[in-house]
C-alpha cells in the first residue's frame, strides 16, 4: 500500500489548548510510547510525508514541523515500509539505513 501525506497537517488531540501548544514547540511528547504520527495498521510500503506539520486551531491555525524523533518513529513503526520521502535529516537517514537497509529513503 502507498500513502501520500504531503504538506497535511496532523491534529494531535490532548486535554487542553496550553498542553498542545507546549508539547509541540519543545517537541516533547517523542518519547511518549502511546503518541504516533500513523499507526501500524496497514501494509504499509510506500509514504511520502514530505513537508508534514501538527496544526492547532485557535484565533488562527497554528503550524509546528514535525520533529526529527517523530519522523524516525514512524519508520520505526512501519515494518513493511519500503520506500519514504520526509524531511529527515541526512544523520537520520543514515542511523535508519542502518537498522532498515530495505527502505529506500528520499529527501529531495
Amino acid at each position: 500500500m502507498a500513502l501520500s501525506l504531503d504538506a497535511s497537517c496532523f491534529r494531535p488531540e490532548f486535554s487542553s489548548a496550553d498542553t498542545n501548544t507546549h508539547l509541540l514547540e519543545q517537541s516533547s511528547f517523542d518519547g511518549l510510547r502511546e503518541f504516533y504520527l500513523l499507526r501500524n495498521g496497514n501494509a504499509l510500503e510506500q509514504l511520502s510525508i514530505k513537508n508534514v506539520n501538527w496544526c492547532l486551531k485557535g484565533s488562527s491555525l497554528k503550524r509546528f514541523p514535525i520533529s526529527q524523533g517523530m519522523l524516525i518513529k514512524t519508520v520505526r513503526s512501519h515494518s513493511t515500509l519500503r520506500w519514504l520521502l520526509s524531511d529527515l535529516s541526512a544523520k537520520n537517514v543514515a542511523l535508519l539505513q542502518q537498522e532498515s537497509p530495505q527502505i529506500t529513503f528520499i529527501s529531495d
